[in-house]
C-alpha cells in the first residue's frame, strides 16, 4: 500500500488497519495522532488521503492546528461550552 498500511478492507473498499471514518466519530489522541502521520506519509494528495479515510479535511486542518501548538496533548477532545445558560435563576 502507498501508505504503509497493513491490508484491510474496509466498508468504502480502501485498505486500512483502523476503522476511521463517518460523520460523527469521535477519535481520541492517539488515533488522531495516527491519522495525521498516516496522512503525512501517504504518497497521495492530502484531499485524496482524507477522503478514502473518510475525515472531513476542516477536521483534520483543526487536528494538524492543534498539534502543531500543543502536541499530542492538545488533540484531547475537550468538554464543549453550553451554547446559554438553562434556566438560570436571578
Amino acid at each position: 500500500l502507498a501508505m504503509g498500511l497493513p491490508s484491510v478492507l474496509n466498508h468504502s473498499g480502501w485498505l486500512h488497519d483502523w476503522e476511521w471514518g463517518g460523520s460523527y466519530m469521535r477519535y481520541s489522541a492517539s488515533e488522531k495522532y495516527e491519522i495525521i502521520r498516516s496522512v503525512e506519509r501517504s504518497s497521495l494528495p492530502v484531499k485524496k488521503t482524507l477522503q478514502r479515510l473518510d475525515i472531513r479535511r476542516s477536521t483534520f486542518y483543526a487536528w494538524l492546528n492543534r498539534f502543531d501548538e500543543g502536541g499530542i496533548d492538545a488533540l484531547e477532545d475537550c468538554k464543549p461550552l453550553p451554547n446559554s445558560i438553562w434556566k438560570m435563576t436571578p
